[in-house]
């Protein structure tokens, strides 16, 4: 039968069509069902790995905060803070804060926005409302305040170094278009070498006056979801007249009636990979951990949102039910037009729910973990004066390599930007040398074995302590297994393994596309001495200098 709210719902939307009333919103859309088909074109068995992926986000979830969404309970105990770093991609007839090359004043009102949204903070903000089932993600971003390369400086507009703002003048590339051609080509501008804004260290958010390959509908922003690297670009594209906020009493030139910078929450919702809430229609509509179609699973993934169909739609008019879940949600049996990730209205969205929230922290303890290290925080300038964590005695203890060889040195260090620390004290056991005072030094283990290395920092105030376990092996090759020598991966690939001084980089004629007919990788052969023989992915045999 159908329900109530979904019936009045359609006998409204007639006679207001017999009134000449459009009470359905205009055809814009972000573009990651676009983004979707690309990645079922270019990657084998995409469904398949997408599948997994989501296995690991949904065990995760269950490990760390409850595996019953209805329980509702338990939620994350850490503040999660992102540097951010805007590429505003304009027009070269655009001065600034016109057209395409927007203001800075009004990248911050979208920040702000965004941390609002994440927050649950409306009330406060905007004086617009959250539902109680609305959760605060404890999700923070924050506009970086130095650069890498540190060779790079942001922006210095009308008023000053602008923290987190790159500008580029580009007639072309303003025009993007969801493509791996225009991906790179956006690249090759904002990131020309791989040290320019990592995307671990970064949210890169590129501004651009338009994004094409939506067909019918317009298209205000993409963001790739942490699945695989097919695509080259890691962040959320953005047409620059949905960037902004004017709920607040300014009045930003912004289009398509999305005033209140809601947009870009939906976006990053992709990035920190969440579907829309109408992902597979009606499925998942049992509860979480049943045989067959659980919602932890199927469609959106999320248990506490009821699937649906629902995609443009106006606030002010009924809402439907299109779906229906055979458990309790917590939340409402309608529709969550109200979502984020939905595609209401700005006057319509308001919250992030639990299960959401879970599925963002979830890929922020995983594929997106190095944003939010200290570390991390400390080198893009979150931590410190005018950053937006205030300085304070950092303990971490980084690493300069991850295979640690008896016999070869290594640095430990202690992040310096943004500590508050005036003295270090090392203790290194085993080492040499085994004490130390500077914020980095370079040690040496002779003997495989754990070890234990010792940090305190202190200030006028306060003392901190830390701890790092460091496992060191014996690098020394096997002679026995020179047969095993070379090994064959990624575009071009390879390591060589024969030389007694160690691993080698060498070349292959393998390229993604050869890895991706097949489900194994590579195959080799080398003789007892280490000579490469032949490699094969299972389709094609290549000889020993890389001749098919």
């Amino acid at each position: 039968s159908i329900e109530v709210p979904f019936f009045f719902f359609f006998l409204t939307l007639f006679i207001c069509s017999l009134l000449g009333i459009n009470i359905l919103k205009s055809q814009t859309a972000c573009g990651d069902d676009i983004f979707n088909n690309f990645q079922k074109t270019h990657i084998r068995n995409f469904e398949e790995i997408e599948k997994r992926n989501n296995q690991q986000i949904k065990n995760y979830i269950d490990s760390h905060y409850n595996s019953r969404a209805s329980a509702r309970t338990t939620t994350s105990t850490i503040n999660y803070v992102i540097p951010v770093v805007f590429h505003i991609v304009h027009l070269s007839g655009d001065t600034y804060g016109t057209g395409t090359n927007i203001s800075y004043s009004q990248i911050v009102s979208q920040v702000n926005a965004l941390n609002a949204a994440f927050a649950k903070n409306y009330p406060a903000y905007n004086g617009q409302t959250h539902p109680s089932y609305a959760l605060n993600t404890n999700i923070q971003f924050c506009l970086a305040k130095l650069a890498k390369p540190s060779a790079v400086t942001f922006y210095n507009g009308p008023g000053g170094i602008e923290n987190g703002v790159m500008r580029y003048s580009d007639n072309a590339l303003t025009h993007h278009d969801i493509t791996s051609t225009s991906a790179i080509s956006l690249l090759g501008l904002t990131h020309p070498t791989a040290t320019h804004f990592p995307f671990t260290d970064y949210l890169n958010i590129w501004v651009v006056a338009d994004i094409g390959g939506g067909g019918s509908g317009t298209i205000m922003g993409y963001a790739p979801k942490p699945l695989m690297g097919v695509y080259p670009l890691d962040g959320v594209v953005m047409r620059s007249d949905i960037i902004g906020d004017n709920s607040t009493g300014s009045s930003y030139t912004l289009g398509f009636g999305l005033q209140q910078g809601k947009v870009l929450a939906h976006e990053v919702g992709h990035y920190l990979n969440l579907y829309h809430i109408f992902q597979g229609g009606c499925a998942g509509a049992n509860v979480a951990g049943a045989a067959i179609d659980a919602c932890d699973l199927n469609g959106d993934g999320i248990c506490d949102i009821e699937p649906c169909t629902t995609q443009n739609i106006s606030c002010g008019v009924p809402i439907p039910n299109t779906c229906s879940a055979t458990y309790t949600t917590g939340t409402t049996t309608l529709d969550m037009i109200n979502s984020y990730m939905s595609y209401a209205d700005d006057d319509c969205m308001n919250t992030f729910t639990m299960n959401q929230a879970q599925r963002m922290w979830a890929t922020l303890g995983g594929a997106r973990f190095s944003l939010w290290q200290i570390s991390n925080l400390s080198s893009t300038g979150i931590i410190g004066v005018g950053g937006c964590i205030a300085p304070f005695l950092i303990t971490d203890i980084n690493a300069s390599t991850n295979g640690i060889c008896a016999g070869t040195s290594f640095t430990l260090s202690n992040p310096t930007m943004g500590s508050s620390t005036t003295s270090r004290s090392w203790l290194m056991a085993g080492a040499s040398p085994s004490t130390a005072t500077a914020p980095s030094v370079s040690i040496t283990y002779t003997a495989p074995g754990l070890y234990w290395a010792y940090l305190t920092v202190s200030n006028a105030t306060s003392t901190a302590k830390d701890s790092f376990l460091v496992k060191v092996a014996n690098c020394t090759l096997d002679s026995t297994r020179l047969d095993r020598s070379h090994w064959f991966f990624g575009n071009y690939a390879e390591l060589d393994f024969s030389t007694p001084g160690g691993v080698t980089a060498g070349v292959s004629a393998l390229t993604y596309s050869t890895l991706n007919r097949g489900m194994e990788a590579v195959v080799s052969m080398s003789d007892k001495k280490g000579n490469l023989l032949f490699y094969t992915n299972g389709a094609d045999l290549w000889d020993n200098n890389h001749i098919k």
